[in-house]
């Protein structure tokens, strides 16, 4: 029928497949990216709370679990403590870098904060007011 393999859904395919990869198993225990149930915390239930997200995996303790995200061309993984987010970093450098030879770039790495720098010349941040965003001296 005239039909073409497209790239952009070959790439697309090939990343959620080494982001499946790098989650493994969500019952394994050693794995850092495991998790026991969902929690919905949907606005106009009894027991929402604003401050938290309305969908997030949560461990037995009932901590949020560590996750990955995509941006653009990037996994961007989230964590509750440094230890977590780094534990992380490794996995995803470890799966998708040395065992599936994507390159991991070390420059778009950056340490585990809560106060994030400039990113493109921008930095966006937020008050009890307001939310904003600003351009860097540099």
């Amino acid at each position: 029928m005239g039909l073409c393999p497209s790239a952009l859904y070959q790439s697309v395919q090939s990343s959620c497949w080494l982001k499946c990869k790098v989650f493994g198993a969500p019952s394994d225990s050693e794995n850092i990216y495991a998790w026991d149930y969902v929690e919905l915390n949907l606005p106009g239930s009894p027991s929402y709370q604003p401050g938290q997200p309305w969908v997030s995996k949560r461990t037995h303790e009932g901590t949020i679990a560590p996750d990955l995200h995509d941006y653009v061309d990037n996994l961007r993984n989230r964590a509750s403590t440094q230890e977590e987010a780094w534990e992380g970093s490794a996995r995803v450098a470890s799966k998708v870098s040395s065992y599936h030879g994507t390159q991991v770039a070390a420059r778009k790495k950056r340490q585990a904060t809560q106060q994030t720098g400039a990113w493109a010349g921008a930095i966006g941040g937020m008050s009890p007011e307001r939310v904003y965003m600003a351009v860097t001296q540099e």
